[in-house]
C-alpha cells in the first residue's frame, strides 16, 4: 500500500514542547486502536515539533490468516521520522519492520500492542529512500490497528 506524503518541502513545523522520549511516558491506553493512536499522537505528534507525514492507515491483522500488511512510504533526505503502530487489545504484540531493498533497516523490539520505531530518538535519513514497512502481529491474536508516520527536519543537518 503506497502512502502519500502530506508535508511540503517548505512546511512550517510547530515548536517542540516535549522531548521525543518523554512524550511516551504516562499515556493511558484503552485497548482500542483508534482512541489509543489519538492519545499517542496527542502526546508525541505536534508537541514534539512534528507534522503528520502521511494520513494514518488502518487495518486488521490475524495471527493465522492475515499476519502482515505492507506499506511503502518514501523517506525524504534531511528529515527525521516517528513511525507508530497501535493495536486493539486482541493483539498483544504488534511490530513494525522497516526494509530497504529487502534488507532490514529497523524494527520495533518491544512486546506490546503499541510499537514505535526508535522510542529513544527519532529515525533520521541522509538520502531519499523507498522503504517497505511491515506491520505484523507477533504471536497469537487478532484485531484492528492504526499505523502512522510523523516527521520534522533533522536539526543536526541545518
Amino acid at each position: 500500500i503506497e502512502l502519500t506524503p502530506l508535508v511540503a518541502a517548505k512546511a512550517t513545523f510547530p515548536s517542540q514542547t516535549v522531548g521525543d522520549h518523554e512524550c511516551l511516558k504516562e499515556i493511558p491506553f484503552s485497548g482500542h486502536h483508534k482512541a489509543d493512536f489519538a492519545s499517542l499522537i496527542a502526546k508525541c505528534g505536534t508537541p514534539t515539533g512534528m507534522l503528520e507525514y502521511t494520513k494514518p492507515a488502518e487495518g486488521r491483522l490475524h495471527a493465522k490468516h492475515d499476519k502482515r500488511d505492507e506499506f511503502k512510504p518514501k523517506a525524504q533526505k534531511g528529515m527525521c521520522y516517528r513511525y507508530f503502530a497501535v493495536a486493539d487489545d486482541g493483539i498483544k504484540d504488534i511490530d513494525i519492520i522497516i526494509l530497504r531493498k529487502g534488507a532490514l533497516m529497523a524494527m520495533d523490539k518491544t512486546d506490546h500492542p503499541v510499537a514505535v520505531i526508535e522510542s529513544e530518538k527519532l529515525w533520521c535519513v541522509d538520502e531519499d529512500m523507498d522503504l517497505q514497512f511491515n506491520i505484523e502481529v507477533d504471536g497469537p491474536g487478532a484485531g484492528g490497528y492504526t499505523f502512522g508516520v510523523w516527521t520534522r527536519p533533522n536539526a543536526k543537518k541545518k
